[in-house]
């Protein structure tokens, strides 16, 4: 609600935006016999514990993804409803659940058909192959790409 702030950038630190969800803590719960849905130390789902990730899409400023490395998994899912994403020429795209067995989470497939189409939603889903920033834009998963050292 702070009227100074006209829009929400996030980016990651390092060499990567978020290279997904740490999987064995994630399934620790469920691999040890526990309720996974009253242990979620990881976060939910593998999202930055204390995210609420559902108000800051549907309530917040304009939110914009700066991607400069891996956005995978969850990574990519998290920003997929962002209102812009800007990736750098290094960085990298991927829905590589079907790598490990897994479904896209959290209404991510909506949100990548939204973006990219049915056809190219599916083919990444899919393949589990990785997308560069340049694939990434030209397919309409990122909205604009930029040389890294103009990311921020």
């Amino acid at each position: 609600d702070d009227r100074s702030v006209g829009a929400i950038v996030m980016t990651g630190a390092g060499r990567a935006f978020c290279a997904g969800a740490d999987m064995e803590l994630t399934f620790k719960s469920r691999i040890e016999g526990r309720d996974p849905g009253e242990d979620t130390a990881g976060g939910q789902g593998g999202m930055p514990a204390g995210l609420d990730w559902v108000r800051l899409v549907r309530e917040s400023k304009p939110l914009v993804a700066a991607v400069n490395g891996a956005a995978v998994g969850i990574g990519l899912t998290m920003i997929l409803p962002f209102d812009v994403i800007v990736a750098s020429e290094k960085a990298r795209f991927g829905m590589l659940f079907i790598k490990v067995g897994l479904v896209p989470e959290l209404a991510s497939t909506h949100f990548l058909v939204e973006r990219v189409g049915f056809g190219k939603a599916s083919e990444m889903c899919l393949s589990g192959r990785l997308y560069g920033g340049a694939e990434a834009a030209a397919c309409g998963l990122a909205d604009r790409l930029v040389e890294p050292e103009k990311l921020l």
